[in-house]
């Protein structure tokens, strides 16, 4: 069985936090935007045989609001991986 799949993908961001532990025990919490996009779109595809599968994603949006990425850059996350599924 080959399987081939493709689509939009999408995200909203509803929170974001940033936790810091140090090597005393010492533990510092932020929260905030970080200048993330709140909203974010993209394509995923994902190719495989049997219960193996490889899979892409690529957002189309930039990570942060724009010029507010580190060194000012645009940065557009992508992913790519392996899954294996189980059947019944």
């Amino acid at each position: 069985r080959l399987n081939i799949s493709a689509g939009p993908i999408g995200a909203v961001k509803l929170g974001s936090y940033s936790s810091m532990v140090f090597e005393d025990g010492d533990k510092v919490k932020s929260d905030g935007d970080f200048n993330l996009n709140i909203l974010r779109y993209g394509a995923t595809a994902r190719i495989g045989y049997e219960n193996f599968n490889i899979y892409g994603t690529y957002y189309f949006t930039p990570m942060f609001k724009t010029d507010m990425g580190p060194g000012g850059l645009d940065l557009f996350p992508f992913e790519i991986g392996i899954a294996f599924t189980i059947d019944d």
